[in-house]
């Protein structure tokens, strides 16, 4: 992480900006914290589900349940916000400025936060969603994708993009194993608090 730092420091204003425009338009932050937050309430259920089989709770159970969720939740969009998103879009922008020249950084940041741009980000995320991996761009935007994807740094970025994603899911599960302990503690208060 210290790294990343450096390497941002040493960029130009310019190199910055674009690397900042298109880790927000590419990583998109607050979809990013839903999707997290949605995954996790998809879990805990599941958890839960599986731990009562058969058994049917209580009223004063099921609050316990619904606090210890509603405050681990709380945790993760805490620990998101403050730590893990901020990581993700740092990596991020690290990569982009040691890998791209500034005017590759500039001519990416503009195809990213165009619309073309941002409905190619929303077809990969539909991609990973319906776990097809198959992007489908909308047809009205497709042009313009394809003119940007097949130009010299559309290409070299959708190597990177494969190096780079598997740092960041690495990152992000590192990530998680360090919040679990804050997020436990917090469900565990809440749960003892009284009904």
């Amino acid at each position: 992480m210290i790294a990343c730092l450096i390497m941002l420091a040493a960029a130009s204003t310019a190199a910055q900006s674009s690397a900042t425009q298109i880790a927000q338009a590419t990583f998109q932050p607050e979809r990013a914290i839903a999707d997290a937050l949605a995954q996790w309430d998809a879990q805990f259920d599941a958890g839960v589900t599986r731990a009562s089989v058969g058994r049917t709770m209580t009223a004063d159970q099921e609050a316990r349940k619904n606090r210890a969720k509603a405050a681990g939740k709380a945790e993760l969009s805490q620990q998101l916000r403050t730590t893990g998103i901020p990581k993700m879009l740092h990596l991020i922008e690290a990569d982009y400025i040691q890998n791209f020249s500034e005017e590759e950084l500039r001519e990416a940041a503009i195809f990213w936060t165009s619309p073309a741009g941002q409905a190619f980000t929303t077809a990969m995320q539909e991609a990973v969603k319906n776990g097809t991996g198959r992007i489908v761009p909308p047809a009205q935007h497709a042009a313009a994708i394809n003119r940007y994807m097949t130009s010299a740094t559309g290409r070299k970025e959708s190597v990177r993009s494969g190096i780079l994603r598997p740092v960041l899911a690495k990152e992000m599960g590192l990530f998680m194993q360090q919040a679990q302990p804050k997020i436990d503690a917090r469900m565990r208060a809440a749960m003892s608090a009284a009904s």
